[in-house]
């Protein structure tokens, strides 16, 4: 099972760099290796698993923008 968190990752988009919020994936030793093509979106079957979702993203806030080069994209 691969291990994830909400990260705000800087993105190259048409020669601007954008920092948007995605799911990222780390490997076997905690290294960042990846991310969703989409932004994260917080939803859920009820309100309580959006919100779920929506309060995990916070910790993005304390944690240092990744660059999406770093990422393979």
């Amino acid at each position: 099972m691969s291990n994830w968190n909400y990260r705000f990752v800087a993105v190259d988009i048409d020669g601007e760099t954008e920092i948007g919020l995605y799911e990222v994936y780390y490997d076997d030793d905690g290294k960042p290796n990846g991310r969703t093509k989409e932004l994260a979106t917080f939803s859920g079957s009820t309100k309580m698993e959006a919100w779920d979702a929506y309060s995990r993203a916070g910790d993005a806030l304390v944690r240092p923008v990744l660059k999406d080069t770093d990422l393979g994209g």
